[in-house]
């Protein structure tokens, strides 16, 4: 979280300037590290995108997912995905929408666990737009 702490510092202390992600396992610690982030501060992360990974909510806390509304949450992931079936994948983000995240999902047609997608890249832009406007 320190890491985190000296982004926000630079950034002027507004952490909803601060866009965290990850792909595969990657998604896996980049959803931990943005609960812990919420647990220990009341500014809530600009954004947070997920690729091709999993959510790995049983051991997400109530205080953790507290206080989502401010969190936008991009999950992005292929249809051909061996590693993590999509929809498997997608429902360990349930908790995410049950808690009031913004949740955006794009599921990537003929993408597999270790492809790259220009969608996937495009989406993140996007997202990532969105969340510093």
């Amino acid at each position: 979280l320190g890491m985190i702490e000296r982004e926000v510092k630079l950034l002027g202390g507004d952490a909803r300037k601060v866009v965290l992600g990850g792909c595969s396992q990657g998604c896996s610690m980049a959803c931990e590290i943005a609960m812990a982030w919420n647990e220990a501060n009341t500014s809530k992360l600009g954004g947070l995108v997920l690729q091709r990974g999993l959510g790995m909510s049983q051991t997400w806390s109530r205080a953790q997912l507290l206080g989502s509304d401010t969190t936008k949450v991009l999950i992005c992931h292929g249809e051909d995905d061996d590693v993590y079936p999509v929809d498997f994948a997608l429902g360990s983000f349930e908790p995410l929408k049950s808690a009031g995240f913004d949740v955006q999902v794009v599921r990537l047609k003929d993408i597999d666990h270790g492809s790259d997608s220009l969608d996937e890249q495009r989406a993140t832009a996007k997202f990532i737009a969105r969340c510093l406007l």
